[in-house]
């Protein structure tokens, strides 16, 4: 894995720590939150919003204060995203 790191493009590194982190069903991770940002980080928007969706889904207690974070900047003119927001300040 190390090699991996040192010789591979981050993209290919990210998609790798992804289809090990999605490989078991349902999508559900420890930190979902480091999920969608690594999304964010390759450009995946929809995936990205999936699993901020699923971090209010199972009350994920950083999601408040995460979802401004500079890597979800891309996705704040997204309806998805303008939703999630919403939902989470009326909790």
């Amino acid at each position: 894995m190390a090699k991996a790191y040192n010789e591979e493009p981050m993209e290919d590194v990210f998609r790798f720590w992804l289809s090990s982190v999605k490989a078991e069903e349902p999508k559900y991770c420890s930190y979902p939150i480091l999920t969608a940002q690594v999304h964010m980080f390759i450009d995946e928007k929809e995936e990205a919003l999936e699993y901020l969706e699923i971090a209010y889904k199972y009350r994920f207690e950083y999601l408040p204060t995460m979802l401004f974070r500079p890597e979800f900047n891309a996705l704040h003119n997204e309806l998805r995203f303008k939703e999630l927001v919403k939902k989470r300040a009326s909790v």
